[in-house]
Order: structure tokens, then sequence, then C-alpha cells
């Protein structure tokens, strides 16, 4: 079951990006909801990374640190993934402006593991407190 959502929120990216350079827009996710020094653990994916990361701490409390560390694993492949556009070793899709960092969302993110980090207590802690554990 784990597998199979972190294929479908995969999947579910890759069609983000798709969707955005079908229809040409900006990443509506990038926008913050608080000011600084919260911005960058407030913004969509910030939020995303909180709700998934939440879900998953809530169904697989037994699994917190694989779930961690999955995170700092696609947090590093971001980041290469990053590189290797920064540096020409890959193509971007015409969507992804490399000029414009805060609007290039595969570039890894090292508050994403904050958030993600966020998620894994409120899911554990919800799951505490409904099953009484």
């Amino acid at each position: 079951m784990l597998t199979g959502i972190l294929l479908f929120t995969i999947v579910g990216i890759l069609l983000y990006e798709r969707y955005m350079c079908i229809f040409n827009i900006r990443d509506a996710m990038i926008q913050p909801f608080l000011p600084e020094p919260f911005a960058n653990i407030s913004d969509g994916w910030a939020i995303s990374h909180i709700l998934l990361y939440a879900t998953l701490a809530y169904l697989f409390p037994e699994h917190l640190v694989l779930l961690f560390f999955i995170g700092v694993l696609w947090e590093i492949v971001e980041e290469c993934y990053g590189w290797m556009l920064r540096n020409g070793y890959t193509k971007a899709p015409p969507c992804i402006q490399l000029s414009d960092v805060r609007n290039t969302w595969w570039f890894g993110r090292w508050h994403d593991l904050v958030s993600n980090s966020i998620g894994l207590l409120i899911g554990y802690g919800i799951y505490k407190y409904t099953t009484h554990q």
C-alpha cells in the first residue's frame, strides 16, 4: 500500500508538471500563505508535503523513520535533477524557467524536510490520539 501511495504521488506531480507545460502557466503552488520567515513552509508545495506525510504517518505509524528517509531521498533526487538542468546535462521542459529559482519547483528544497517532519508529527499525533495508544 505504501508503494502504491508513493507511486500515485509521483505520477500526480508529473501530471501537474505536464498540465503547467500544456497550458503554459506558472506554478500556482509556490505562492506562500504566510510572510517571512514562514513563507518557505507555507506555500502550496509545503502544505502538500505536510498533508502527504501526515497521511503516511497516520497510515504507517510504525515506519516513521523510513518515511522520513524516503523524503530525504526524494529531495536528493530533486536536487540532482535541478543540478542537471542548471548545468545542461538534461533539457528542461519549456514551462520550467531556470532563471527563476523560486519558480523552479524541481529543485530540492531543504525546508521540504521541515514540512515532511511537521506532517509526520501531525499524522503520528492524530494516530496516537485516535487510537489511544
